[in-house]
């Protein structure tokens, strides 16, 4: 299932930390982004990481300030709870995200280039 807003705000705090990271959380952005992961994964726990990863990248303000990082951070955290392991380099990561902003990749794109890149972990 694809984590509440309150998760994401309480893995923000811990990621933060760690990485030494500021800015603002938008509450209301983060309940956007966990709508449409909902929306796009449409109840499916295989696409729920490439929904997750599409929603973070078309909400930078959601975690301003460590956008990117919730990008690469969250989607793949959630992988491996499932089981999977993303096999993607971090240029990779970063072009996908950015073709999302973009507008140039969509949801059906984005779930595509996940399903090439997930790999089972060994838990």
């Amino acid at each position: 299932m694809i984590p509440s807003a309150e998760a994401l705000i309480e893995g923000w705090a811990f990621l933060a930390r760690r990485y030494g990271l500021s800015g603002a959380v938008d509450a209301r952005a983060v309940g956007r982004v966990v709508a449409l992961a909902r929306a796009c994964a449409a109840g499916a726990e295989a696409d729920e990481p490439a929904a997750l990863f599409f929603a973070l990248s078309r909400e930078p303000e959601a975690f301003a300030g460590g956008w990117r990082r919730a990008t690469e951070v969250f989607p793949s955290a959630h992988a491996h709870a499932l089981g999977w392991t993303l096999d993607a380099t971090p240029l990779e990561v970063a072009n996908q995200r950015l073709a999302v902003y973009a507008g140039r990749a969509g949801f059906e794109d984005t779930r595509a280039w996940f399903a090439a890149r997930l790999r089972p972990s060994s838990r």
